[in-house]
């Protein structure tokens, strides 16, 4: 048997691991009745025994009444389910009578093992390997003589394909949800997005292992081939149609709305305004159930043919989301060149026009709100600028990189950008949006883009002089030493997030050695006005992060699988004085490693739990912070000459330091801090507590863990992030959020 990439499917991870431990269990379990066992290498980490050894063995322990213990029979249940799924998907459900020692050697030899061992089976218990040079025994299993006419083992393309369906229920889930109002519609594009590379690397990779590309042509022909065979039937196989059950299953109706509209795609840069007769129109009013089955296949080749017709007028996008990329790859594709991964992202795509269909606008709407609050940041922060000297405070590129992100959101989600070019394509009807009306993914992605580069824009800027950093300091002395009602909702946000501090300084002494120690400036420096203090803030959206840089390539996930099951092997053994439930071991067990979809069903709720901190506005912090220490440093400038001379701030572009200056004077000078608490009195309630309630608007999206164990996908997948604990390229990151929500 081809060995299947251990990367994605979960299938054929939960059928080798149950394979595995009852191979371990029948091995410890015979040798202790005197089974004379081939000899194993020493040292050797890995023994291969095939099922018909497996089938001697269990034989032998049948005679020699060794107890079998219910777990085994659970476990061999939940396999012979696995099989006969796979047989009755390939052969239909009408051959299932003759399939067994044909099609799967499994089914022959434990199935009359299983009938004798499950009325015995008794509770027990198991205990972990101590020794580490017990090697692993490893199931091989052998192709009978009948299987031989097949080219591919239909397990396999069976573990394939249910895991393809397994990330394309994943992602119709999740825009449910967004539908529902349960997650926003960054989370709802940005996982479907990674669904989609999550499937294109597992293809990418399974390529390598089995004929190249994976062609539903040519699956076609395999199945019918040896249903043929199976069934004993004379004559040529029976046509199948498209829209049957294994076409579905098969992404049929998707390949052949791709391969048929290939030929009609125009060769010039422009579409024609109507679609050919034999494609038909779009209609958007009529619900997809109550078409036939080739209506359906009809109306996927409509989604297609007006999606790549708006395509084809985008101009050079900002944005690169997954199924935008899909659908431009199809734009050049010739006939030969369509496989599977362009079908499956296609399904993908008419899955979620189906679950959008009743609501095509709301995506877009609810793009337009993230827009007009990311153009009013922008707009807000450059008037700021403008009232500032440039450049020695900011930089020209960084001004430019604020100016080009309110422009492109205007331009993509304010006005319809395809406009111009519409009208350059002949007689094209003039509708606006229409791209991201059926392809919400793309709305999503571009939001969730914009505020990464506003995240980012913004980190950088809270950082120059280490504004906030000081501000945030200035203000801890007012709530020790002055009035500790004054209140400043956003700056506490960024002192949970960012751990400014793990427990605030309590007296002025503390509170100034913090500053400097936080800031990189010595304490006893001669001239703090003059001083360049630098402080860097992380992101605080590390999941985010790893979103955003597509960590789903093959290579990358199957280290993260493999540094996800880490756990010692283990066997089960008998005791029969023990008839106890079942231990907590056990149950880690019987459990199949953690798999890809419970990595992207744990990602989605992080998603959601870091769109608080995604849509913080780090420039409208560092506006207001600047903007109280300036009115802090006119205040106190009479004190401050006094203290420091004259040049005691050289330039505007120093205000921030106002903070150092204040907490160096603050323990001679006690009037130096009611005029702070002043000035953050009469400044705060009009900005302070109204930026924060913006941010609440856009958080109402986050759950509590009760809310996520409702979620039916998350009770699907049973995952919690404890699983997730031998991962060092995510534990860190959700372990370190963890503590600074803690402390």
């Amino acid at each position: 048997m081809a060995e299947a990439p251990t990367m994605l499917s979960d299938i054929w991870t939960r059928y080798q691991h149950d394979l595995g431990c009852i191979a371990q269990w029948l091995v410890e379990a015979v040798k202790k009745k005197g089974y004379d066992m081939p000899a194993v290498q020493s040292g050797a980490q890995e023994v291969k025994i095939s099922l018909e050894e497996m089938r001697d063995m269990a034989e032998f322990a049948t005679q020699k009444n060794v107890t079998v213990l219910k777990p085994v029979v659970e476990i061999l249940e939940r396999l012979f389910k696995l099989r006969l799924a796979a047989t009755v998907e390939f052969w239909g459900e009408e051959h299932t009578h003759m399939l067994q020692g044909q099609q799967c050697l499994f089914l022959d030899v434990f199935t009359p093992i299983y009938h004798q061992w499950k009325p015995k089976a008794t509770e027990g218990g198991f205990k972990k390997y101590q020794n580490s040079k017990i090697p692993r025994y490893v199931v091989v299993e052998v192709h009978n003589a009948e299987e031989k006419f097949s080219s591919i083992d239909h397990f396999q393309v069976f573990s394939i394909f249910e895991h393809l369906h397994q990330l394309r229920d994943f992602s119709k889930e999740t825009w449910e949800e967004y539908r529902r109002g349960d997650i926003s519609l960054m989370s709802a594009a940005t996982m479907s997005n990674a669904a989609l590379k999550s499937g294109k690397a597992f293809l990418t990779q399974h390529a390598k292992v089995w004929r190249g590309k994976l062609r539903i042509p040519e699956l076609f022909l395999d199945v019918q081939r040896c249903r043929k065979i199976f069934s004993q039937a004379p004559g040529p196989p029976v046509q199948m149609e498209y829209y049957s059950p294994f076409g579905k299953w098969a992404f049929v109706p998707a390949m052949w709305a791709i391969e048929t509209l290939i030929d009609h795609l125009p060769t010039d840069k422009v579409f024609p305004a109507v679609a050919p007769d034999l494609i038909g129109d779009l209609n958007c009013e009529i619900d997809g159930k109550n078409l036939s089955d080739h209506a359906k296949m009809v109306n996927i080749r409509c989604l297609l043919w007006v999606v790549l017709t708006e395509l084809r007028v985008m101009p050079v996008c900002p944005v690169r989301d997954e199924m935008t990329c899909v659908l431009q790859e199809i734009l050049t594709l010739k006939r030969e060149e369509a496989n599977l991964y362009h079908a499956f992202a296609l399904q993908v795509l008419v899955d979620t026009y189906d679950v959008m269909r009743p609501d095509l606008d709301r995506p877009l709407s609810h793009a337009q709100v993230y827009g007009e609050r990311i153009q009013k940041v922008v707009d807000r922060y450059v008037e700021f600028i403008d009232t500032l000297p440039r450049p020695s405070l900011w930089p020209q590129e960084e001004y430019e990189q604020i100016c080009k992100l309110g422009e492109d959101t205007k331009n993509w989600l304010q006005t319809d950008i395809f406009d111009k070019r519409k009208q350059w394509t002949r007689g094209y009807a003039k509708e606006d949006f229409v791209y991201m009306l059926l392809v919400p993914h793309f709305c999503g992605a571009f939001v969730f883009d914009r505020y990464i580069r506003l995240q980012k824009l913004g980190l950088r800027m809270a950082c120059k002089r280490s504004t906030v950093v000081q501000t945030a300091f200035l203000y801890n002395l007012v709530q020790i030493e002055g009035d500790a009602g004054i209140e400043w909702p956003d700056m506490e946000h960024a002192i949970l997030t960012h751990k400014i501090w793990s427990k605030p300084p309590t007296t002025i002494v503390r509170c100034s050695r913090a500053l400097f120690h936080a800031i990189g400036v010595h304490a006893h420096a001669e001239k703090l006005g003059h001083a360049r203090p630098q402080s860097r803030f992380e992101s605080p959206t590390p999941i985010v992060k790893l979103l955003r840089d597509g960590i789903f390539t093959g290579e990358s996930i199957d280290k993260i699988i493999a540094a996800l099951d880490l756990e010692p092997v283990t066997a089960v053994v008998a005791q029969e004085n023990e008839t106890k439930n079942l231990t907590e071991d056990l149950r880690k067990w019987a459990t199949p490693p953690v798999s890809n979809m419970k990595l992207l069903a744990a990602l989605k709720e992080e998603l959601v739990a870091e769109e608080g901190k995604l849509s913080f506005d780090y420039l409208g912090m560092h506006e207001r912070c600047f903007e109280i220490c300036k009115q802090v440093a006119k205040a106190v400038k009479d004190l401050l000459v006094k203290e420091f001379g004259k040049n005691w701030l050289p330039a505007p572009a120093y205000v921030p330091n106002v903070a150092m200056l204040v907490h160096r004077v603050a323990s001679t000078t006690p009037d130096v801090i009611d005029v702070c608490q002043k000035v953050m009195r009469e400044y705060l309630p009009g900005k302070g507590v109204a930026a924060m309630k913006d941010i609440e608007d856009f958080t109402k999206f986050v759950r509590s863990d009760e809310d996520r164990k409702r979620a039916a996908f998350w009770l699907l997948h049973d995952v919690s992030l404890q699983q997730l604990s031998t991962n060092a390229l995510y534990w860190n990151l959700f372990k370190r959020e963890r503590e600074r929500a803690d402390d």
